[in-house]
């Protein structure tokens, strides 16, 4: 039996050829949806939950922007961050 190719310019995407600057690429748009999506839902809680006024918004926001470049940068990793917050604080960071 012969394979048939579709004549209306349909494929299967799982056949379409990608390269690692592709899959890297997907990634970094994934990570930054995610941060966006994380900052949006910490500044609504810091705003609605606990009354933080607009100033102390941006300066969260920058500082957050701030880390999560060091992070991309290599200069601290997540693990370390992890660190601080148990190791000088005595708290964990758990999501449900």
């Amino acid at each position: 039996m012969s394979k048939t190719r579709k004549t209306d310019g349909t494929c299967n995407p799982r056949k379409i050829p990608r390269t690692q600057a592709d899959v890297d690429k997907a990634y970094k748009r994934g990570m930054n949806d995610g941060l966006q999506g994380a900052l949006t839902i910490m500044l609504y809680t810091l705003k609605d939950k606990f009354g933080t006024d607009d100033t102390e918004l941006k300066d969260f926001a920058n500082s957050f922007n701030y880390t999560v470049d060091g992070i991309n940068k290599g200069y601290v990793s997540e693990k370390d961050l992890q660190s601080v917050i148990r190791d000088e604080y005595g708290t964990t960071v758990v999501m449900k």
